[in-house]
C-alpha cells in the first residue's frame, strides 16, 4: 500500500517550501499568546505516573521529558498559538488532531475555538486530566485491529466542552476501521503528530483522502518533519498541487517551539499546507 501511494505521489513536481509565514497583526497574536498560557496555567498537572506508566506507548511521552509537562512553557510563539492565529479564516472551525498525547495543544485549542468541533484521534485512551473537563457523552466501540498495540476495544466517544463538541478517537492509526469512523466530516484544520514515521503520513493522507476529510479550505500542519519526513510532506503537497487544491506558494516547512515550549532546547520542524494566503 504505501509502496504505490509513493509512487502516485512521486511525479516530478519540485515543491521548495517557505522557511517563514507572513504575521501581519502582531498584536493579535499576542492576545493569542496569552489565552493560551492562561489555558495551561489551569492545569497544575497534565499526566500522573500512574496513567503514564499504563498507557500503551506513554502517551507520546519519553522518561526523558516527563518532568518537563507541568513546566510554565514561556511566552514565545509555539505551534498552537500559529494554528489559533490562522483560524480566523473560519467562522466555525472543525479540528483534527492525530497523536493528542496528553492534551496540551488540544486543550488550549479546545478553550480557544468557540462554536466548533474538535476530534483527537491516538491510540492511548483520553487522558483522564482532560477528561474530567468534559461532559458525558456518546460512545461507539469496536473491535481493534488485530496485532496492533491497543489491546482493548477502540472508541469514539463524543462530548461537550463549553461552546464546543469534542471527539475522541482511541484507535490505532493503521486500523482503517478507526478512519472509517470519521467518514462525513471535513476538517478545515489538520494537525498531525501521532507516529513520526514517514510512511505512517503517506498512510494518513491516504486515508484522509479516501474518507474525504478535507474541507474545501483548510490548514494541514505536520510536526517534527525531520528523518525523512519532510520527503513525506512534499510528495503530499506535491499530490495537492498535482490536482489543483493548494499553490506552491502556500508550502511551508519552518522551525518553531513546539508543546513545551522554551523548555526543549530544539525547535521543531514543522510543514504547513493551506488553501489560502497565510496572513
Amino acid at each position: 500500500m504505501i509502496k504505490m501511494i509513493k509512487k502516485i505521489l512521486s511525479k516530478p513536481i519540485i515543491v521548495a517550501p517557505k522557511s517563514n509565514v507572513v504575521i501581519e497583526d502582531e498584536s493579535n497574536l499576542n492576545d493569542i499568546i496569552t489565552q493560551n498560557r492562561a489555558t495551561l496555567k489551569g492545569f497544575s498537572k497534565w499526566l500522573t505516573r500512574e496513567d503514564w506508566q499504563n498507557a500503551y506507548y506513554w502517551y507520546g511521552v519519553p522518561e526523558e521529558i516527563f518532568s518537563l509537562l507541568d513546566l510554565e512553557i514561556g511566552d514565545e510563539v509555539v505551534y498552537t498559538d500559529l494554528m489559533a492565529y490562522y483560524a480566523k479564516q473560519f467562522r466555525n472551525v472543525h479540528y483534527l488532531e492525530l497523536g493528542v498525547s496528553v492534551g496540551k495543544n488540544f486543550m488550549q485549542l479546545a478553550n480557544f475555538f468557540q462554536n466548533s468541533v474538535l476530534t483527537g484521534f491516538d491510540i492511548e485512551n483520553i487522558n483522564p486530566t482532560i477528561r474530567e473537563y468534559f461532559s458525558s457523552g456518546i460512545q461507539q466501540t469496536w473491535k481493534t485491529k488485530k496485532g496492533s498495540l491497543r489491546k482493548e476495544l477502540s472508541y469514539f466517544n463524543t462530548y461537550s466542552y463549553k461552546t464546543n463538541t469534542v471527539n475522541y478517537l482511541a484507535g490505532d492509526i493503521w486500523d482503517e476501521e478507526s478512519w472509517k469512523r470519521l467518514k462525513g466530516s471535513k476538517f478545515n484544520i489538520i494537525f498531525s503528530d501521532a507516529l513520526h514515521d514517514p510512511n505512517a503520513l503517506l498512510w494518513e493522507y491516504e486515508m484522509i483522502k479516501k474518507y474525504d476529510l478535507l474541507a474545501d479550505e483548510f490548514m494541514f500542519f505536520w510536526d517534527d518533519l525531520n528523518n525523512g519526513l519532510d520527503d513525506s510532506f512534499k510528495l503530499i503537497a506535491a499530490d495537492l498541487i498535482k490536482r489543483k487544491i493548494i499553490v506552491d506558494t502556500n508550502v511551508f516547512l519552518i522551525k518553531i517551539n513546539g508543546w513545551l515550549g522554551k523548555n526543549y532546547p530544539i525547535k521543531h520542524d514543522v510543514g504547513i499546507l493551506s488553501t489560502f494566503n497565510l496572513k
